[in-house]
């Protein structure tokens, strides 16, 4: 599992974790918290592994906000490529297969 933390544009946290990415963007779950950002709002991104292997924080792009059965989910768009040899870019190459 991979920690997420949201960074919003006034600077609150936001901490879930991560639901889904590929190279290009992630979308992350915020359980019951509410996220006022709006799509197309900057923030930064944080995905730490919960094995301590690496942290990663990205300038990423709100590009929806979902609220399904009282849980917030946010999709977000990666400006760039994640940098190689993150975890989260050994993770990605490991399993390209199956993404």
């Amino acid at each position: 599992m991979v920690r997420a933390e949201i960074n919003g544009v006034d600077g609150t946290l936001y901490a879930g974790q991560l639901w889904d990415i590929s190279r290009s963007g992630a979308s992350v779950s915020l359980g019951r918290n509410s996220f006022p950002e709006i799509q197309g709002s900057e923030v930064q991104l944080k995905l730490r592994s919960r094995q301590g292997s690496g942290a990663i924080t990205m300038a990423s792009t709100v590009r929806w906000v979902d609220v399904t059965s009282g849980a917030t989910f946010v999709g977000m768009q990666f400006p760039s490529a994640l940098e190689p040899g993150t975890f989260l870019d050994t993770f990605l190459n490991a399993n390209a297969e199956f993404i």
